[in-house]
């Protein structure tokens, strides 16, 4: 495993963003519900507001999307080829 990425194959740049705490890897790896409540629980400053205030609300309305087709069980780094024929198939 590489040690700079620690199998996330992320650049060392990415990970050291963090979001409420967690980079992209970590927020990655969680189950879509556990993210909504990850992003809907953050408390921003007024500078965080400012540079976050079209991203997160377009985030959240993805991420809530999910849920609302009855994917919130998945994880977001979960592949394509692991999903069942029922699951890759959904309406959009």
């Amino acid at each position: 495993m590489c040690e700079a990425c620690q199998g996330t194959r992320l650049r060392p740049e990415a990970l050291a963003v963090r979001v409420g705490g967690k980079n992209i890897a970590e927020i990655s790896s969680m189950k879509i519900v556990d993210a909504v409540a990850h992003f809907r629980q953050i408390k921003l400053s007024d500078y965080e507001s400012a540079l976050c205030r079209q991203v997160m609300p377009q985030v959240l309305a993805r991420l809530e999307y999910l849920c609302s087709v009855d994917l919130c069980y998945l994880a977001l780094d979960r592949s394509l080829r692991t999903l069942s024929s029922d699951e890759s198939q959904r309406p959009t």
